[in-house]
């Protein structure tokens, strides 16, 4: 470490003993405890490494007692010395601490017999002093409990509620902050035992000062605090060989170490503590020499043959021991198999993603370093390739990755052959490990087809790693998908995994299809039926169009009923699924007939119907669909459509007044019927009203456009000049010139109609005789309509 350099404006700080000294400021003065302190039960290590190995675990690093020729102390409080000391350590890689431990007493009991001392974590800055925050803290309880001074008592050991990873050097701090005096424990600055590598620091009044800057009594302050870390770490082993591979003997192979560097650090292993750093690395050549140690080394070889050679680890901590050990195989009987060829990707243009994958089969890992490979050119780094582990190499590794989601792990230069070539691997000694001569054509897969090797997106795969891959037959076009298509072609590759081959694919027969019937009318089934073996293929797959057109269905059956359409509908056939490659259809055509089809129309009249294939169809009933099976022309079905008009019906109900009936419904043709002579016509009656001269049943029959209703049958009572002397009136003379007289008993409502219905005279007579006059009204014959109470009766009059 570099001393801070002295000059006009600085003076050397000397550490006071006991009383006598200078201070170093008004507020705190260093002093020194002349209490004897002893090693005790806790020896001085004594630079000899005879531990037993044992697991990796926390370590405390006795590094400033192993230099320790003796111990003393030194008073550490805020009011009249420093009010903390620091330790630095190295950190050579990766190094955690846990925890501390120190050695420490409370001078008296001057304030009470116990203090708070505080250890500290803080990376280590300019000359080794603490810089930054601290990384972590604590407190730890020191007492007046000196023990005759042995460092088994004075023993103080903190851990950190959470342990620290520290990747550079680093300081231990531990303070006392009150002006009650605590005695820390140091190795000797009398005797030097710092050994001029300046590693403490002082904290005086809160400014650090270095070691060498401060004397006591005249001395320099040359010593450690006695502040072990607890630490823990990782221990890698690790070495290389050259040469890996020899073919002719003797040959010397020096052997250089890549082992984790704290095995090299004497704060961390006492081995290098002790400058016999080689103690900590054991070599075994594996041809039956003495083990050696040492950092780097080398071996003469006498054969030509493999080689196990171990490389052991062992870092003999302070209080425990780390050990790790290396092996290399020299001369390795590698056993690398090329399994994988994309030779031919389906780009256009350059090829990017072409590859070759090599597999190692043998049981051993095997190191890489100088063994090359031709046909794609590429030479192996220092890489170990673990037993069953791939190594994938490309010609571009931005268009591998591309297609394949992942890196390889090499690039080779000049691109693969698309007609086929030679690939050697060989080892650094030019041994030939595996060579393939690859092919474009038969026994080797071939094709540039979707699904073939040559251009068609599928690489070359070896089925079994432990058949001979120069024989073609033993390869298949992979059949795994990258998940990728270019330019069309689905990409089937699989680097950097186990190989999948499918076995032998039986595809299916090209069935024989026929139809039963073979014509069918239109909208009704056949049934196919499929001769043939589907063998690996899952079901039999039925297309309209052509071959592999539009999907009907899939069945494993060998019949399936279709419905065609007109005028004939051909049905393709072919088994597919599983392992096969869906090829040539069986086929079928069927004829399908029209059908026979028709309608009714008609208009009809509210009261009329029609029957069709034996349905009525009225005015509740109006339209429908009627078939007639096996009805048309060709045979097949004939479908008839009813659609019916219906017109508005009749009004066929009738009004009666005296001798008169009319019917209600206007602006039709009429028809009166005798209902007593079986609806007979009665000759001239067509008029919308009808009087009846004799007493009988009438009806009226109505006629409006091409519909004819008849009315219900309406009784009427005619009475005669006869029967008057039966009646309460009395009409006389009868028949007269157009006048005549009424008598009657009691008051009556008369009212007289003509032959046409119409109302001549109506009038209320009271009990009496009257003279009535139709002198202005025609000759002929009338009806004189007589309401007398409930009863109404008509007497037929004639005028001359």
């Amino acid at each position: 470490m570099q001393k801070l350099k002295n000059d006009n404006t600085m003076k050397k700080l000397i550490l006071s003993l006991f009383c006598v000294g200078m201070f170093i400021s008004t507020q705190a003065q260093l002093q020194q405890d002349n209490r004897t302190i002893s090693f005790g039960t806790i020896s001085k290590q004594n630079n000899v490494i005879n531990k037993g190995l044992t697991t990796c675990s926390n370590d405390t690093l006795d590094y400033t007692i192993a230099k320790a020729t003796g111990l003393q102390s030194i008073s550490i409080n805020n009011a009249t010395s420093a009010q903390a000391l620091s330790q630095y350590y190295n950190a050579p890689q990766a190094i955690t601490v846990h925890g501390a431990t120190f050695y420490a007493y409370k001078l008296d009991a001057n304030g009470g017999t116990t203090l708070n001392a505080t250890v500290q974590l803080y990376l280590a800055g300019t000359d080794s002093m603490p810089t930054g925050m601290a990384l972590a803290s604590g407190t730890i309880t020191v007492d007046t409990t000196f023990g005759g001074g042995a460092l088994s008592v004075l023993e103080k050991n903190i851990s950190f509620s959470t342990p620290v990873t520290v990747n550079q050097p680093y300081v231990i701090v531990v303070g006392n902050y009150s002006a009650n005096g605590m005695g820390m424990v140091c190795n000797s600055w009398t005797a030097a035992d710092g050994g001029q590598e300046w590693l403490a620091g002082v904290d005086l009044a809160g400014t650090w000062i270095r070691s060498y800057n401060i004397n006591v009594g005249g001395v320099p302050f040359d010593a450690d605090p006695l502040i072990l870390p607890h630490v823990s770490y990782d221990l890698t082993s690790d070495f290389s060989a050259t040469p890996l591979y020899f073919n002719t003997a003797p040959t010397n192979v020096t052997f250089t170490d890549n082992s984790s560097p704290i095995l090299q650090d004497r704060m961390y292993n006492q081995a290098a503590f002790i400058a016999s750093t080689q103690l900590s690395y054991t070599y075994d050549f594996g041809d039956g020499s003495p083990e050696v140690n040492a950092i780097n080394t080398n071996n003469n070889y006498t054969l030509v043959q493999p080689y196990t050679v171990t490389l052991k680890d062992t870092l003999f901590g302070w209080r425990v021991n780390c050990s790790s050990s290396d092996t290399l195989m020299l001369n390795t009987p590698a056993d690398l198999v090329i399994t994988e060829i994309m030779y031919n990707p389906p780009e256009s243009g350059t090829d990017t993603s072409e590859f070759i994958e090599i597999y190692n089969n043998g049981a051993n890992a095997v190191n890489l370093l100088n063994f090359t490979c031709t046909g794609g050119i590429y030479t192996f780094p220092n890489v170990s390739l673990a037993a069953g582990a791939y190594y994938v190499i490309t010609v571009d590794s931005s268009g591998f990755y591309n297609t394949y989601g992942f890196s390889a792990d090499g690039v080779f230069t000049s691109g693969l052959s698309n007609g086929g070539e030679s690939i050697v691997i060989k080892n650094p000694a030019g041994t030939v490990i595996d060579s393939v001569f690859y092919d474009d054509v038969a026994p080797w897969p071939s094709g540039f087809a979707a699904g073939q090797p040559d251009g068609g997106g599928a690489s070359l795969i070896l089925c079994d790693v432990n058949t001979d891959n120069n024989i073609g037959s033993n390869w298949s076009a992979c059949t795994t998908s990258a998940n990728i298509t270019i330019n069309g072609f689905p990409v089937l590759a699989s680097p950097g995994v186990a190989n999948v081959c499918a076995p032998p694919c039986n595809n299916p027969d090209v069935p024989t299809v026929t139809s039963s019937p073979t014509t069918v009318c239109d909208g009704l089934t056949t049934t196919l039926t499929i001769t043939g073996n589907l063998n690996d293929a899952s079901k039999w797959y039925i297309y309209t169009g052509s071959c592999g057109g539009t999907i009907v269905d899939s069945t494993a059956n060998s019949t399936y009923v279709v419905t065609p359409a007109g005028p004939n509908t051909t049905y393709y056939v072919r088994g597919e699924g599983n392992c096969v490659v869906p090829g040539s259809c069986g086929n079928v055509t069927i004829n399908v007939l029209p059908a026979s089809t028709g309608s009714v129309t008609n208009t009809i009249c509210n009261n009329d119907s029609i029957v069709v294939n034996g349905t009525v169809y009225n005015a509740n009933n109006p339209s429908g669909t009627e078939v007639f099976v096996n009805g048309g022309a060709n045979g097949c079905d004939s479908t008839v459509t009813i659609n019916l008009t219906v017109l508005p019906a009749i009004d066929i109900t009738t009004t009666v007044s005296g001798n008169t009936i009319t019917a209600n419904e206007t602006g039709a043709t009429y028809q009166w019927l005798d209902c007593d002579n079986g609806n007979a016509v009665i000759n001239g009656e067509t008029s919308q009203s009808f009087t009846a001269t004799v007493t009988g049943n009438y009806a009226v029959e109505i006629t409006v456009g091409n519909c004819v209703d008849t009315s219900a049958c309406e009784n009427i009572t005619v009475v005669g000049i006869d029967e008057l002397s039966k009646a309460s009136v009395t009409i006389y003379p009868n028949p007269n010139d157009g006048v005549f007289n009424v008598v009657t008993s009691e008051q009556v409502n008369i009212t007289i109609y003509n032959m046409l219905g119409e109302i001549v005279l109506t009038n209320v007579l009271n009990g009496g005789t009257h003279v009535l006059s139709l002198n202005s009204h025609p000759k002929g014959v009338y009806f004189v309509n007589i309401q007398q109470n409930e009863s109404v009766t008509t007497y037929k009059m004639i005028v001359k």
